[in-house]
């Protein structure tokens, strides 16, 4: 009896352990969206709508993230301005290895006649006047991945990540806070080290012309094309400026949902392109933006890279920026909100010991191009793999 007992007992256990490592274990969900002629195309949003979790393909199309099991029956929704919307169940991609996703061209119809039947400038300030009905306009909890890279020279330098909670009340208010939750850089080869005024998180959101509205009408529009997003003819509307300055707005024609924005100045070029939550509203998915510039070098510095045989008196600086958003939180009871004391300082003064095992387990968007350069050259230039940058650096 007590031998029936005791399997009885050992099976249980072996039972739960089982289910407990079956619901822990999750769904990788990866591949490659491509236009109809095989082209790759970036930044494609995938969502699952239903849980506001997602990410976008890089700038090769490819995509990956991971979910719990038990959202195997949820839908994938993979959108972009131009192409028609597709969906497909969780389980459907996670049962492919690398799947193969084919956008189909959506056409706009919208004329010449069509689009010159509203003034630019008058369809600009009809969005700026719907920001706050069309977008997340309480306080949320983004889930962001935040990379940024230095390079001098034309040689890779400087590579620092950070995963963060950002406190945000929509574009039409000021951002509350800023949580970096972990951070990992490489070792620091910069000959020049210039420190931002604030994080790199809260730059971006300052940043963004969405927020500053007298801004943008102060541009000179006009419509420069058209296209289609989630079946919506959309806008496309160019602002100029003197001093080189520019602005790309695509503007839905029935919602006016400003759903991508493309700004250039003299030394900085910047993209932000928003996605819908599962009521409608639109929120940030992803960023980039990158600064080139010619930067005077310190004395002693360049007295050391003459003996080397540097020519000039300045360098060539590059600074990339990324951020993927990967989730949206919306419920208040489940975030709490402070001061963390991030939203101000450089990225590079935020200091956490390397935690190895979150960034293996978190669902990383997959790198760009320049990004894979920028890790290769950090490695090959310097002898020494990344990983025991960040296991040297980040204590």
């Amino acid at each position: 009896m007590r031998k029936i007992l005791k399997c009885m007992f050992c099976f249980c256990v072996l039972s739960l352990c089982s289910n407990l490592n079956a619901q822990g274990q999750k769904l990788e969900i990866e591949g490659i969206i491509i236009d109809e002629s095989g082209e790759p195309l970036p930044y494609v949003s995938v969502v699952i709508l239903s849980e506001n979790i997602g990410t976008s393909s890089n700038d090769e199309g490819y995509f990956y993230f991971s979910v719990a099991q038990g959202l195997k029956s949820e839908t994938v929704t993979i959108s972009s301005i131009g192409y028609k919307t597709q969906e497909f169940s969780v389980a459907k991609l996670a049962s492919v290895a690398t799947n193969k996703i084919v956008m189909e061209e959506a056409v706009s119809e919208l004329d010449a006649v069509a689009l010159e039947s509203i003034k630019a400038d008058l369809v600009v300030k009809k969005a700026l006047q719907s920001l706050e009905q069309n977008t997340v306009n309480k306080l949320h909890q983004l889930k962001v991945l935040y990379r940024r890279a230095s390079s001098e020279g034309g040689k890779a330098k400087f590579l620092i990540e950070q995963y963060a909670n950002l406190y945000d009340n929509g574009l039409t208010k000021p951002v509350t806070s800023l949580e970096i939750v972990e951070s990992r850089q490489s070792e620091d080869y910069r000959s020049l080290f210039v420190k931002q005024n604030g994080h790199a998180l809260s730059v971006m959101t300052k940043l963004n012309p969405l927020r500053y509205p007298k801004r943008v009408l102060s541009f000179e529009y006009k419509q420069i094309g058209a296209s289609v997003f989630n079946n919506e003819d959309v806008r496309i509307i160019k602002g100029t400026k003197e001093g080189d300055k520019s602005i790309i707005l695509y503007i839905g024609t029935d919602t006016y949902k400003v759903y991508k924005v493309e700004t250039s100045a003299r030394n900085l070029k910047g993209t932000y392109i928003f996605r819908e939550n599962s009521k409608g509203k639109l929120y940030l998915s992803y960023h980039t933006r990158v600064f080139n510039a010619m930067q005077k070098l310190p004395p002693e510095k360049l007295k050391q890279m003459q003996k080397q045989g540097f020519k000039g008196k300045r360098m060539k600086v590059s600074y990339l920026h990324e951020a993927f958003i990967l989730g949206i939180n919306m419920e208040r009871k489940r975030f709490k909100v402070k001061d963390y004391g991030h939203a101000n300082a450089d990225m590079t003064d935020i200091k956490m010991p390397y935690n190895k095992a979150f960034w293996e387990t978190l669902p990383m968007p997959l790198d760009t191009k320049l990004f894979k350069k920028i890790k290769r050259e950090l490695q090959d230039n310097y002898g020494v793999p990344l990983e025991e940058q960040y296991q040297a650096v980040n204590k």
